[in-house]
């Protein structure tokens, strides 16, 4: 997801907008959480192996794509402007062996093993 400048990375906060944070969370398999003041889970038929993250600061939105195939996963609309996003990565803990899989970033197209 995106974090705004002011956030305090080593300070535990729930994740939400309201506190400068846009995020997704994996849960399990193919399970996934809207990181909000009411989070919302859904359902992926596969686990996107990229997962691409766009800013449109003119509109104030962070969309989350799966990346192979530019497949919308959830678009936040809560405000952001006037404020500086960073990459916030949080991978967790490894769950189940079948999920793990390493974090890279990538600009354009990436390719995948």
């Amino acid at each position: 997801g995106t974090a705004a400048e002011h956030v305090q990375c080593k300070e535990i906060k729930k994740l939400s907008p309201k506190n400068g944070y846009w995020a997704l969370r994996k849960v399990k398999a193919n399970i996934y959480y809207v990181l909000t003041s009411h989070a919302g889970a859904f359902t992926l038929d596969a686990s996107p192996r990229a997962v691409g993250v766009y800013l449109d600061y003119e509109s104030s939105l962070v969309s989350f794509y799966n990346a192979n195939g530019m497949v919308l996963l959830f678009t936040f609309s809560d405000p952001f402007k006037e404020q500086q996003l960073f990459p916030f990565l949080c991978p967790g803990l490894v769950l189940e062996e079948a999920d793990y899989e390493p974090l890279r970033f990538c600009q354009g197209n990436c390719k995948l093993n």
